[in-house]
C-alpha cells in the first residue's frame, strides 16, 4: 500500500471529479461545509488547490453534482450545504476552473424561489443534502427535485419534495409538489433518481421513517409527466440507533441493473450497508445487510479489476480503539463479499476514485473533515482468500475457521467459486497456503 497526501487549506467533506473546460485535464472540486474549491493538475501532473479560484454564494457545499443544465456542453454544477437557507441549491453554470496566479471568480445564477413558494402558500424547510438531478418530466431537460419540511396552511407540517422545471437554459419554474414521509431531522436525507420500474421515466427514491424505530428506502415512481406516487418501501435496519446517512446509486453486482446502496451509520463505532439489488421487476423489497464500523461515506467501484465492483467505505466519528475508517469489502463473487479489511485508522470524511498522478490507473483519495490532510492510496491491499481471519497470517486458526465454514456450507468456504462445497475447496485452501498471501 503506497499512501502520499496533497493539501488543502480547510477540511472537505466531498469530492467530485471533473473537466469543467473541457481540456481533457480534470479537475477535483472540492466540497467543506459551506463553501467550494477547485484543485488543478501541476506541471508535474500532480493536484495542487488553487487558492486563486473562488466559487461564491451562500448554499454550496457538502454535497455537489455535475450535471447539464443548458446547452452549452461544458459541465454544470449544482451543489448544496447540509442546513440551506433557501429552497433551492446553488447552480454554477459552465464554471470556469481557473489557472494558478490568476483570480477567478464563479458566481451562482440568481434564483429566488421563496415569492414562487409562497405564492402556492407553501413555507418549505430543506433537509440535508436533499437534491436530485434528472430528467422529470420528459422533455429532455436535466430537473431538480429537493426535498423539505413544508409548512401549509391547514396540514401543519408535512414532509415534502418540490421539483424544479428546467427550460434548457437553466430557467427554472415550479413543478410538481408532492408529499413524503418525514425522517425525524436526520444529519442527511439524501434523494437520489433512478429508472426503478424500466419505464424510461425517473423516479425517485429516499429515506423514510422515524429514529429508533423502522425506517425505509421508498420508490416514488414517475408518471412521465413528472407526477410521483409512493411504489414501495424495502425495510432497513435501525438497531442500536442506526440511522441512514449516505445514499449510493450504481450497479453493485454488475448484471446491468442500477441499485440502490444505503450506509446507515450511530455517528460513533457502528455503521451497516444495506445494499437493495435491482432486477427487471425493479429494487428489491429486501435489503442485503454487510456490518461496518463508524462509516460516513461509500464508494462502489472495482479496485482489483476482477470486473466485479467493490465497497469501500470512511468514517470520522468512531470513538473506537482502533479506528477502521478507510475500509474495503471486496467482492468475490456476484453479491457475495468478503469480510471487510481496513487500511487507514484517519478520521476521513469523504471518497473518491481518481487517478492522482495522471499515470492511468486511478487511486483511492481521502480528505479529512477539519484539517488540509489528505492521504491518497495508489495501491491497495489484494485479497488473500484463505486468510479467513483476517490476520494477514496463514496458521492454524484459518484451517479451523475454514473447516467450521465448510461444515456449514458458508459461501466464504467455497473458495474456488463454483457453488459447491467439496474436494476443490480444500485443495484451493492448500494451493492459497503454498502461494502465500499478497
Amino acid at each position: 500500500m503506497d499512501q502520499r497526501f496533497f493539501n488543502f487549506s480547510h477540511g472537505n467533506a466531498h469530492l467530485l471529479e471533473t473537466d469543467l473546460d473541457l481540456d481533457g485535464s480534470p479537475e477535483i472540486i472540492s466540497t467543506s461545509s459551506s463553501q467550494l474549491y477547485v484543485s488543478n493538475l501541476d506541471s508535474q501532473n500532480y493536484f495542487i488547490e488553487n487558492e486563486d479560484t473562488f466559487f461564491s454564494g451562500n448554499n454550496d457545499g457538502f454535497r455537489t453534482i455535475e450535471t447539464q443544465l443548458d446547452s452549452n456542453p461544458a459541465p454544470d454544477l449544482v451543489s448544496t450545504k447540509i442546513n440551506n437557507s433557501t429552497a433551492f441549491p446553488a447552480i454554477f453554470l459552465n464554471p470556469d476552473p481557473g489557472t494558478f496566479g490568476i483570480q477567478t471568480t464563479n458566481n451562482p445564477i440568481s434564483f429566488d424561489p421563496m415569492p414562487i413558494l409562497k405564492a402556492t402558500g407553501i413555507e418549505f424547510d430543506p433537509e440535508g443534502a436533499c437534491i436530485a438531478i434528472a430528467d422529470l418530466n420528459g422533455d429532455n431537460y436535466i430537473d431538480i427535485a429537493m426535498r423539505g419540511n413544508a409548512s401549509q396552511i391547514g396540514r401543519g407540517i408535512t414532509g415534502q419534495i418540490i421539483t424544479w422545471l428546467n427550460d434548457g437554459n437553466a430557467n427554472f419554474t415550479l413543478g410538481t409538489v408532492f408529499d413524503v414521509n418525514i425522517t425525524n431531522s436526520e444529519p442527511t436525507n439524501f434523494i437520489s433518481a433512478l429508472d426503478h420500474d424500466h419505464d424510461g421515466d425517473q423516479d425517485i427514491v429516499g429515506i423514510a421513517g422515524f429514529r429508533g424505530s423502522l425506517e425505509y428506502l421508498e420508490v416514488y415512481e414517475n408518471d412521465g409527466d413528472g407526477n410521483f406516487s409512493l411504489a414501495q418501501q424495502t425495510p432497513l435496519h435501525t438497531y442500536n440507533g442506526l440511522r441512514p446517512y449516505w445514499l449510493e446509486i450504481s450497479d453493485a453486482d454488475a448484471d446491468g441493473f442500477i441499485d440502490a446502496i444505503v450506509l446507515g451509520q450511530d455517528r460513533h463505532n457502528e455503521s451497516e450497508l444495506a445494499i437493495i439489488y435491482g432486477s427487471s421487476t425493479g429494487l428489491s423489497t429486501t435489503a442485503s445487510f454487510l456490518a461496518g464500523i463508524g462509516a460516513a461515506e461509500v464508494i462502489n467501484k472495482d479496485i482489483n479489476a476482477d470486473g466485479l465492483p467493490d465497497l469501500i467505505t470512511c468514517a470520522y466519528e468512531c470513538d473506537a480503539d482502533r479506528k477502521p475508517s478507510l475500509s474495503i469489502a471486496y467482492q468475490i463473487s456476484p453479491r457475495q463479499y468478503a469480510p471487510m479489511i481496513a487500511i487507514s485508522d484517519l478520521f476521513l470524511s469523504a471518497l473518491a476514485y481518481i487517478d492522482m498522478n495522471n499515470d492511468g490507473v486511478r487511486d483511492i483519495v481521502t480528505t479529512q473533515h477539519d484539517s488540509g490532510y489528505n492521504p491518497i492510496y495508489y495501491s491497495v491491499p489484494q485479497l488473500c482468500p484463505a486468510d479467513l481471519n483476517l490476520d494477514r497470517v496463514l496458521n492454524f486458526f484459518d484451517i479451523s475457521l475454514f473447516l467450521n465454514m465448510f461444515t456449514q456450507e458458508r459461501p466464504l468456504a467455497d473458495l474456488n467459486r463454483d457453488g459447491s462445497f467439496n474436494f476443490f475447496d480444500v485443495s484451493a485452501l492448500f494451493q492459497s497456503f503454498q502461494e502465500g498471501c499478497p
